[in-house]
């Protein structure tokens, strides 16, 4: 899948890139994950301000890649 059909897969599940840069290290991110050798030991650490839409780009990443990843989120 190239960039362009990942972007838009994305934009079906409500979520819109706010810059080239974070699409980009999403999508290499994603490209790592999909890799056979890498497959299920991926984890992605994101960084931000608050209200920066963190934990709403993890939960559609989650729904982008399906039932067989587990979405984790730490509650304090």
């Amino acid at each position: 899948m190239g960039i362009k059909e990942f972007k838009i897969q994305f934009e079906n599940l409500g979520y819109t890139f706010q810059s080239p840069e974070v699409l980009e290290d999403v999508y290499l991110f994603y490209k790592y994950y999909d890799n056979k050798a890498n497959k299920g030991v991926a984890s992605i650490l994101l960084e931000g301000d608050p209200g920066s839409g963190k934990t709403f780009l993890s939960e559609i990443f989650s729904a982008f890649l399906g039932q067989d990843t587990e979405y984790i989120y730490p509650m304090r």
